[in-house]
């Protein structure tokens, strides 16, 4: 065997090498539990990869229109939704006679509200 520390030949029963003192015997200890704990962790791999696969598959969902509301006087899709803040800032400014209390859409197109 090669010595790890000076790269000379030594002798396989030896337990310290002859010409730097290296400790040869801990050595072959580590050595040993690092070559069985990679053969473990390549055993586990090998029944792992033997195991079968879970295959997932996309499947696609049917898309639905969406409904787009439109304006019923110039059927123009450029609507603005009046809030619940626009409805009360109209009653405060005009009271009864504030009349976007009534209506949910504002047609940014025709100025209607509906």
């Amino acid at each position: 065997m090669i010595c790890p520390e000076c790269k000379h030949d030594v002798n396989d029963q030896a337990s310290v090498c002859d010409i730097c003192g290296f400790e040869l015997e801990l050595y072959k200890q580590a050595y040993e539990k690092i070559y069985n704990e990679k053969l473990q962790q390549l055993n586990e791999f090998e029944t792992m990869k033997n195991q079968p696969q879970v295959v997932y598959k996309t499947v696609s969902l049917p898309t639905q229109a969406v409904h787009q509301p439109r304006c019923p006087y110039c059927n123009s899709e450029d609507l603005t939704r009046i809030t619940s803040v626009d409805k009360a800032v109209n009653i405060a400014l005009f009271g009864f006679f504030g009349n976007k209390r009534k209506y949910q859409w504002h047609c940014n197109n025709c100025k209607t509200n509906w």
